[in-house]
């Protein structure tokens, strides 16, 4: 995967709160064939900024834009959370999964970016509302066990070891994979 930068600052949501969607919104899309392959830099504009001034296409003005040139997604920074995270998924799927094709409508060919691009929107919001849920909580915690690799879990014997923590079970499962059978399917005919 490649590198993700932030550039700017919100002041009514953090930027762990933006980078826990980012990076919820591009490990999903991911998971499911649409991957980041070139660095992508996001911007956080003020308000007053003249990238948000109504237009043709926007005429009550833009909260959020994909610059497939630049690899920039621009967001703007007085947002409240959830049209946040909003924003940001709705243009990371212009980034990772558009561009979507036009469609012919009464013989002429209309686009359909933004409806595809909104409805994927409304359908991904939610699980990927957990995602960053779970990316936020215990950051702090798992960035100091990062911070320890280099530090306190260095290695102080002779050879070097497996923790046998590694394989302390915590509940771990599968929900999609299939019950395993004892006997395989067939060896047992004739009984039901």
């Amino acid at each position: 995967m490649s590198r993700v930068i932030i550039r700017g600052a919100c002041p009514v949501v953090s930027k762990s709160f933006i980078k826990a969607w980012i990076h919820g919104t591009i490990a999903i899309l991911a998971f499911h064939g649409y991957y980041l392959e070139e660095e992508i830099v996001v911007r956080i504009l003020p308000p007053s900024h003249k990238q948000w001034l109504p237009t043709a296409a926007c005429p009550g003005g833009a909260v959020g834009y994909w610059v497939p040139w630049d690899r920039q997604v621009l967001l703007q920074s007085g947002r409240k959370p959830e049209h946040m995270a909003i924003t940001i998924l709705h243009e990371l799927i212009h980034a990772l999964v558009g561009p979507f094709p036009h469609v012919m409508v009464d013989g002429e060919l209309v686009k359909t970016e933004e409806k595809i691009t909104s409805t994927l929107t409304a359908r991904l919001k939610a699980p990927i509302n957990d995602m960053a849920h779970s990316l936020m909580s215990g950051s702090q915690q798992r960035a100091a066990f990062m911070a320890h690799a280099k530090i306190a879990y260095r290695n102080k014997q002779a050879e070097d070891w497996y923790d046998p923590d590694q394989w302390t079970p915590i509940g771990i499962v599968d929900p999609k994979s299939k019950k395993p059978r004892l006997f395989p399917k067939g060896l047992l005919r004739g009984k039901k």
